[in-house]
């Protein structure tokens, strides 16, 4: 983006062309400000607004804990036998 340079004739010139820069600084930090809040934090009504919507809220967070366990068991059967704290120990 090619921008123009301005020429400045008087010290009211540079002046105003620091309080618009200032003005657009400051919107720009409010806009970013708000869209921060509006990505980071979660909205207040947004449940569930139906019993079947609660349920498949309760079944896919159901659904992720057993894929979970199931992770966790796997990762155990494959190097927990040789980090394993609860092995025997051989004498």
């Amino acid at each position: 983006m090619v921008q123009q340079e301005k020429i400045y004739n008087t010290l009211e010139d540079i002046v105003a062309e620091k309080e618009r820069l200032r003005k657009a600084l400051t919107a720009k930090g409010e806009e970013i400000s708000n869209l921060w809040g509006e990505l980071v934090h979660p909205k207040e009504n947004e449940g569930p607004k139906s019993p079947a919507q609660r349920f498949l809220q309760y079944a896919n967070a159901g659904a992720g804990l057993v894929d979970g366990v199931l992770l966790g068991w796997k990762l155990y059967r494959r190097i927990g036998g040789t980090f394993s704290f609860f092995k025997r120990k051989k004498r």
